[in-house]
């Protein structure tokens, strides 16, 4: 069930490599929110309503010991749908979604998330 939540308004695409995001673009790079081949969704977390150490404690808390998260990209939840995409908060973790329903073709997934990149807004850490 894909289910709408405006108390999500902000969504934050955590990453945790430099290839991840252009620091002089500030901005995530396209290969960053491409669905990979047998992904459900791209993962994604509500932050609207959050201080940016309690954003940075999500991003840290996903990663293993060691490793640290770099940043985010910050999106509405519109972007998203803008591109015909859905945004799925059923998984169960508090604040979490999936961004689903993404088209099968690969050239057309490229395209979506060339836009998305577009639209990012990089947070660094």
């Amino acid at each position: 069930m894909t289910v709408k939540h405006s108390d999500f308004g902000s969504l934050a695409r955590y990453v945790n490599q430099k290839g991840q995001y252009s620091k002089a673009g500030k901005r995530l790079k396209v290969g960053s929110l491409k669905l990979r081949t047998g992904e459900f969704g791209l993962s994604v977390w509500g932050i609207s309503d959050l201080k940016i150490d309690e954003i940075k404690n999500i991003g840290e808390s996903l990663l293993t010991e060691g490793r640290r998260s770099h940043g985010y990209g910050e999106f509405s939840q519109t972007d998203f749908l803008d591109e015909k995409l859905n945004i799925d908060f059923t998984s169960g973790k508090p604040r979490h979604a999936d961004v689903v329903d993404w088209p099968e073709d690969e050239e057309e997934r490229t395209e979506i998330a060339n836009i998305l990149s577009l639209k990012s807004k990089l947070v660094l850490f």
